[in-house]
């Protein structure tokens, strides 16, 4: 985005016929990552590095395996 770090950053898992999504709450079957500092939360003082921290944090600390709830609009 051409408005980086004042439009929110953008990520997700790169999902194909040989790649899927983590199975993990807050990751969608398409890749979508659902976390507020994508989003609702975002900030121009986040960092790449702080997000990455964040998401990584997010990552490791899950203990419940599964997919979020079905949302048409991300699909």
């Amino acid at each position: 985005d051409a408005n980086y770090p004042i439009s929110v950053a953008a990520g997700r898992f790169v999902v194909d016929q040989t790649a899927e999504a983590p199975i993990l709450p807050h990751i969608y079957s398409n890749g979508h990552i659902c976390a507020s500092i994508l989003g609702t939360e975002w900030s121009p003082v986040l960092s790449v590095s702080i997000v990455c921290v964040t998401l990584h944090s997010m990552l490791a600390c899950c203990k419940v395996r599964g997919i979020p709830p079905l949302l048409s609009v991300l699909e």
